[in-house]
């Protein structure tokens, strides 16, 4: 029932043959049947780490061939308890990190009885919007329906958010995280100073209007936190797999995804205002900028399966470790 229940898309395909590639994701042996590899990682690990139900979503991601969506569940579902409990051991990092889920009225898209897609600003939204033709609800409308939810490069997250926020700015000329009069690491380290003036333990009130956007460039995971008491990661989800796979993980949950949903007037790639003032390069920023962003996320590291910029590995590698000996 469980596996049905994930992969509603095999009861339209039942006797068709697999492609090849995922074929290869899915039946990779290591020694013998009862040992197979997925998407890389060896079946009885994965038993070891998750409990059933996870295993046969990671059974099914690898099965479809969406490895990069295999490996973001994996790493998130594995590390979250621990995550949770490292941030509850020390009163610094719990303001630092766990400052509540932003966007509580745009919470998720409804898809069908069974699954909402939860609304991470930049990741998708749009598209599934428009493939669903369906309203955003609030957490209290959810029912009980389960989450899906998709990942990016955080540092790309953050930058695709400046990119939003700088296209509805209306004194862009002015602002120096916008304004072309600046080169693009002034631009980008202004704007991080600004996501950072707004982050709720600094917020004052009475910058609620100039704090309207920058929730665009949060780290992807405080939108994955409990939307009542944002102390722990919110239990209705579900499936987490990579923006790059979306057409796959809708696919899961019963929708079929159609190239033609995409937005050209959101798209970064397409929009000539984005296109014009706002395309970004991580490689031109400069290490510092790299550090001061990634310290902002950092959130996304230890719970998303991406590689950090250089000027911050030391520190997230070792805060991995440590959160990797907490005792549950």
């Amino acid at each position: 029932k469980l596996f049905k229940k994930l992969r509603p898309w095999t009861q339209q395909n039942e006797g068709q043959v697999t492609s090849d590639k995922n074929q290869d994701h899915y039946h990779q042996q290591s020694g013998s049947s009862e040992n197979s590899v997925w998407c890389g990682v060896e079946e009885s690990t994965l038993r070891e780490t998750h409990g059933p139900r996870n295993v046969e979503k990671l059974r099914t991601m690898a099965y479809m061939g969406l490895c990069l969506s295999f490996q973001q569940h994996h790493k998130f579902f594995r590390m979250k308890d621990k995550l949770v409990a490292w941030v509850h051991g020390d009163e610094e990092r719990e303001e630092e990190l766990f400052y509540g889920p932003p966007g509580k009225n745009l919470y998720a898209i409804v898809i069908n009885d069974e699954y909402a897609f939860r609304h991470i600003f930049k990741n998708g939204g749009t598209t599934v919007n428009t493939l669903t033709h369906s309203r955003q609800i609030k957490s209290d409308a959810l029912g009980d329906r389960s989450l899906v939810a998709v990942v990016r490069d955080p540092i790309e997250h953050f930058l695709s958010g400046w990119a939003e926020c700088g296209f509805r700015s209306t004194n862009s000329d002015e602002n120096p995280s916008f304004s072309l009069s600046y080169e693009f690491d002034e631009r980008i380290r202004s704007w991080e100073e600004n996501v950072r003036t707004c982050l709720p333990r600094y917020r004052e009130k009475s910058m609620t209007e100039y704090c309207n956007c920058v929730s665009h460039s949060y780290p992807q995971t405080v939108f994955l936190l409990d939307p009542v008491t944002g102390q722990s990661i919110d239990p209705s989800l579900e499936l987490l797999g990579s923006l790059n796979e979306l057409h796959g993980m809708l696919e899961i949950v019963g929708l079929k995804y159609d190239e033609s949903s995409r937005s050209p007037v959101r798209a970064s790639s397409t929009n000539p205002i984005k296109v014009e003032k706002y395309q970004w390069d991580k490689s031109l920023l400069s290490d510092e900028t790299l550090r001061r962003i990634c310290e902002l996320v950092i959130l996304d590291y230890y719970l998303l399966d991406f590689e950090p910029p250089a000027a911050c590995l030391d520190q997230v590698t070792s805060n991995i470790a440590s959160i990797g000996d907490v005792s549950l």
